[in-house]
Parts: C-alpha cells; sequence; structure tokens
C-alpha cells in the first residue's frame, strides 16, 4: 500500500500589502504516493491565494502547513480527489502505462 504525502515546497509573497507585511499570494506544494519498493508519484501544483482582509490575516512567522493547506482545501483543491488521481498515476506508471512526461517538442 502506498504512503501519501503533502508538502508545501514554496510561498510567493508580497513584502508589503496595505499595512501587513510579507502576505502569500501563492502557494506551490505536492500530493507524492509511494510504495514500499521505493516507485513513486506524484502530482505538483500551485494555487494563487486571493486576499479576503486583514481581520483573518495570520503574519508570516505564524504560518503553519497545516493552515496553508487549509487555503487550498478552501479554495477548491478536492484532497481526496488529489490523493486517487495521484495514487491512479502511481499504478499507471508500475504497469508501464504511464506516458512519458515529455513536452512533444522535445524530441
Amino acid at each position: 500500500m502506498a504512503t501519501i504525502t503533502w508538502k508545501i515546497t514554496k510561498l510567493d509573497r508580497h513584502p508589503s500589502y496595505g499595512d501587513m507585511t510579507d502576505v502569500v499570494y501563492t502557494v506551490y506544494c505536492y500530493c507524492r504516493a509511494v510504495e514500499l519498493d521505493e516507485s513513486f508519484a506524484e502530482i505538483e501544483f500551485n494555487i494563487n491565494i486571493p486576499f479576503s482582509n486583514s481581520d483573518s490575516f495570520t503574519p508570516f512567522t505564524q504560518l503553519t502547513e497545516t493552515q496553508v493547506f487549509n487555503w487550498v482545501w478552501d479554495l477548491g483543491h478536492d484532497k481526496q480527489a488529489m490523493e486517487t488521481l495521484v495514487l491512479t498515476k502511481l499504478k499507471e506508471k508500475q504497469s508501464g502505462n504511464l506516458p512519458a512526461d515529455e513536452l512533444p517538442w522535445a524530441g
């Protein structure tokens, strides 16, 4: 059975926005499925974070990965669907049915 891992890899932020500093506007993350034999598949994506209001602002240094992932889920990325997709991608990769991750013009 595969182990699924979620990770935030980068946060883009505005140095200042109104009277706030270090305001996050893009989250970069991935969902990875790894089998016991160390074969894996992953989905990388980024999502823009709309600014809502200063009442709910959390200073950058106080953000947690859980809080930022909650933004991702609240903005419409379906966690369960993405985990199902990455597991499907892993099974296809293991069976040899997954197309190469090459660009059509790179050949």
